[in-house]
Order: structure tokens, then C-alpha cells, then sequence
């Protein structure tokens, strides 16, 4: 290659990325075609921490009878489930099966905004082509 093509070619490049980076309509380019959610990242592990709390608590009990009172956050709460899987007649108190049964929820409620979000790339992807 001599110099005037790899020129060339570095320009193109450049002028690619530039065209690609422009601000259109006066909004900023985040990298994503979605609208930003309104829940940032911090309100979500904010969430998550006041969550796994309302289960600490609320499986406190469960805990101790299932004899995991050594253990510590998800280490106890996969102790509970060991030890009712050995022993059919130990039943989770209420609070205890509702506050895991919330943390289920949220986490498959983010899941699908996350599938959600994929799909929406991939058919802008498609319309695009």
C-alpha cells in the first residue's frame, strides 16, 4: 500500500466514526436507540439491598430452626432449602416464602426489560438493513 491510499483509507475511517458520533436533533449519543429507564443503576441496587434486609428478616426464624444460624446471606438461605429438601414436614414460614417469592419477581421482571431491550436493538438492527 502507498502512502496516498493509506491516506485515503485513515480519512474514510475518520470521516465514518465522525458521521456515526453525530449529535442528531440536539440528543446526546448514549450508544443505545431505547429510551434511558427511570430507574438508574443505584435506585436498583438500592432496591435490591433493602430487599435482601426484608428477607434476612423475615427468614430469621426459618433460619435458626433449620440449624444454619452459622451461615451468613445466601449461604443461609441455601442451607434452609438443603435442609427442607431433607426434611419434608419443615415448612418456611409465610413472610419467609412471600419476601423470597418478591425477590423472584424482581428479578424476572428485570430480566425481561433486559430481553426487551435486546429485541428492540435487534429489530432497529433489521429495519435498518
Amino acid at each position: 500500500m502507498n502512502k496516498s491510499t493509506l491516506t485515503m483509507l485513515c480519512m474514510i475511517f475518520m470521516m465514518g466514526t465522525a458521521f456515526a458520533n453525530e449529535n442528531r436533533a440536539g440528543v446526546p449519543n448514549t450508544g443505545t436507540t431505547e429510551p434511558r429507564s427511570s430507574v438508574t443503576r443505584e435506585q436498583a441496587r438500592e432496591a435490591f439491598k433493602a430487599h435482601r434486609e426484608k428477607v434476612r428478616t423475615a427468614c430469621a426464624a426459618d433460619v435458626g430452626n433449620a440449624g444454619c444460624a452459622s451461615e451468613e446471606g445466601r449461604k443461609a438461605i441455601k442451607c434452609v432449602q438443603k435442609f427442607k429438601k431433607k426434611n419434608k414436614g419443615f415448612q418456611l414460614s409465610e413472610s419467609c416464602k412471600s419476601a423470597l417469592e418478591e425477590g423472584r419477581q424482581m428479578r424476572k421482571e428485570i430480566k425481561m426489560s433486559k430481553k426487551q431491550r435486546k429485541g428492540h436493538n435487534k429489530a432497529k438492527a433489521k429495519k435498518e438493513e
